[in-house]
């Protein structure tokens, strides 16, 4: 894990996700497409690195190793922000402000390969 810090911080156009994926997969930045959490789009674009993604609900499941943390926007109501997370615990804040998720973890999102084995990255080209 490379931390990356995200470079929008709107409540429209903020990329605390992308950075948190970049962070993980030891990416540049703008290498990783700018979307607010796990859609089809996103899917597809692990999927033709070989890699695919699972959402866990974080009370039900706290997954070993790297995950993004989201959880509640300590500065946008009703909206999320993601953070690196390791073994459950948030150790990257893509923000500014390193605050973290000061109000909880909601969900972890986990990369994986095709089989859902958790890769360890030292970089992707």
């Amino acid at each position: 894990m490379v931390p990356i810090d995200q470079t929008l911080h709107g409540s429209t156009d903020g990329n605390c996700f992308a950075a948190s994926v970049a962070s993980i997969l030891e990416l540049p930045l703008y290498a990783v497409p700018h979307t607010f959490g796990v859609n089809d789009d996103f899917l597809r674009w692990l999927a033709a690195r070989g890699l695919s993604a699972t959402v866990y609900d974080a009370s039900k499941y706290v997954p070993p190793g790297y995950a993004i943390a989201a959880g509640p926007s300590k500065r946008f109501a009703g909206l999320m922000h993601a953070c690196v997370a390791w073994n459950g615990r948030v150790v990257h804040d893509p923000h500014y402000s390193r605050e973290g998720l000061p109000s909880g973890i909601v969900e972890y999102i986990v990369i994986h390969g095709p089989h859902k084995e958790a890769p360890w990255f030292s970089g992707l080209s």
